[in-house]
């Protein structure tokens, strides 16, 4: 290894948080001198950190496109030290992509990895990356055993390799999240406070996004105890932090989840501070997601203080940043199913996962809250179609559509009530699909349905039924600005298609039709 690259290494390994473009950066001379040497381990080292500096910038597809380039490379060259890392990265990506499942199998194969090679630091902090994830799913006994044995193996090092491996404070916020969402909040606090009692013990002029996740936590749990002055109190000691702390990536959705939180307590100057601060950093980004999920934000901000012509500014950014959201995350969606192909016949699974969690791993072409068809198992669905109707020379039509104003009704009567709208609905759409056609849920209040060999009017008469039956439901929905209950509209599409057709391609025609159904004014569908 030359002298160069150890110093461009340490390098990347300062930056790559900090200041990830430069990070990249230095990737790219890294990469630059491989090629030229064709050094493959300079080559495997700057796509594995390319990958991962991309991620931290928020381009996610660039990111698992150098991941999957780097992986190919290690393999073939047997560079496990940075097999081991590009799996645990490779597990990130895909877990703050909203994919725990392929994310949690990532996670096994680069603990497997990590204990073949003996890297005690990967796999603590593989661990505890595994405990988080456990936690979000709500497997809380299997996520506090992570979280423990990351920790346990921390002890085990000197006091330089704890650092680089465990948290000690994130290990606390864990904790605390967990008892939190047992709705154990005596214990909650008890965390929250030892970690607060580990920042005081080393005092910092910056705050990490885990000092800030813990501050969010502290605001979450004193404002569901009904604590609303503590939870004031600890909502101030973020808005007294520096502009500086807005830039850390990993914190954006800390901070969105706080606006959530300021807003309940109405605590509506605080809110606007940090949605100032957010939009000064991430206003302008390239990553539409984010842009999005600030635009959902500042509509909640509107909707609480009652200034309508700024709600209205907002609601028209809406719905066009949605479908920009969409495609970005359309791309990603298939980058993973293909990847998840992949690692069907290599899955790691633990004996020490409990039987929830192994099932909701091998169930993992079902949707949790709905029960019918995910966008995996579309996926699978439509790839058996086309090879049918490729072969019959047959058609096949595909439904998309989502519930009109669904973010208004989550607003009016709370996320659990939605839960249960989609929950209702998609139980219609069972009963009218039957076996003659394939429903599935695509995402957030979105729905699939795929059929073979339809005629428009078999397709019509089936579309216009679910219609119906959604419309005699009757579900409450007085805030809706065009009907009093809960209506869809729907993009429909039916045509015969090629080999290899994209089912990227097919949801992107129906997407078309679904933004003509809105703009001529919802409850309806368009079929061309």
């Amino acid at each position: 290894m030359s002298i160069d690259f150890e110093k461009k290494c340490k390098k990347v390994m300062k930056y790559r948080f900090s200041d990830p473009q430069r990070a990249y950066d230095i990737c790219c001379e890294i990469l630059e001198n491989g090629l030229k040497t064709e050094d493959s381990y300079q080559i495997a080292y700057a796509r594995l950190y390319m990958g991962d500096t991309l991620f931290t910038l928020g381009k996610f597809k660039e990111a698992i496109d150098n991941m999957m380039i780097a992986e190919k490379i290690q393999k073939k060259n047997g560079y496990e030290n940075l097999l081991e890392k590009n799996y645990n990265i490779t597990g990130i990506i895909y877990v703050n992509q909203g994919d725990g499942l392929l994310g949690l199998d990532y996670y096994f194969k680069a603990l497997k990895l990590a204990r073949k090679c003996k890297d005690a630091v990967m796999q603590g902090m593989i661990y505890n990356n595994i405990g988080v994830l456990l936690h979000r799913v709500g497997d809380y006994g299997d996520a506090a055993y992570y979280c423990s044995k990351g920790y346990e193996i921390s002890q085990k090092q000197g006091k330089k390799e704890q650092k680089k491996m465990y948290n000690k404070k994130q290990y606390f916020v864990n904790l605390a999240i967990g008892c939190q969402g047992e709705k154990k909040y005596d214990q909650a606090r008890k965390y929250l406070e030892l970690a607060e009692a580990e920042y005081d013990s080393e005092p910092s002029t910056y705050f990490s996004a885990v000092e800030i996740n813990r501050l969010v936590d502290s605001v979450s749990v004193y404002a569901e105890t009904g604590e609303r002055e503590k939870a004031i109190e600890e909502a101030n000691k973020i808005l007294s932090l520096s502009g500086e702390c807005y830039e850390e990536v990993e914190a954006f959705n800390h901070f969105i989840g706080l606006i959530h939180e300021l807003l309940s307590l109405e605590y509506y100057v605080g809110a606007e501070h940090i949605l100032t601060e957010l939009q000064r950093v991430y206003g302008k980004s390239e990553v539409v997601k984010r842009s999005f999920r600030l635009c959902e934000s500042w509509i909640e901000y509107y909707k609480a203080t009652g200034e309508k012509e700024k709600l209205k500014k907002y609601y028209q950014q809406y719905y066009e940043l949605k479908k920009k959201s969409q495609k970005e995350e359309n791309t990603l969606i298939v980058r993973a199913i293909d990847n998840r192909y992949k690692l069907e016949y290599e899955r790691m699974t633990n004996e020490q996962l409990s039987a929830n969690t192994r099932k909701l791993m091998n169930t993992s072409e079902i949707d949790e809250l709905t029960g019918i068809s995910n966008r995996y198992g579309l996926k699978k669905r439509f790839t058996k179609l086309c090879e049918i109707a490729c072969f019959q020379k047959a058609r096949i039509c595909l439904c998309l559509f989502d519930i009109d104003e669904f973010k208004i009704y989550n607003d009016e009567y709370g996320h659990l009530k939605g839960d249960d709208c989609l929950k209702r609905i998609s139980g219609i759409l069972q009963d009218i699909a039957g076996t003659e056609y394939f429903a599935s849920r695509y995402g957030g209040d979105e729905f699939v349905i795929l059929g073979i060999d339809k005629s428009d009017e078999e397709l019509q008469k089936f579309v216009e039924k679910l219609f119906q039956e959604i419309n005699r439901a009757k579900m409450p929905f007085l805030r809706h600005q065009e009907s009093d209950t809960v209506t869809i509209s729907m993009g429909v599409v039916n045509k015969v298609v090629e080999k290899d057709y994209s089912l990227t391609d097919f949801i992107h025609s129906a997407d078309k039709n679904l933004y003509k159904a809105k703009n001529g004014g919802k409850n309806q569908y368009v079929l061309e």
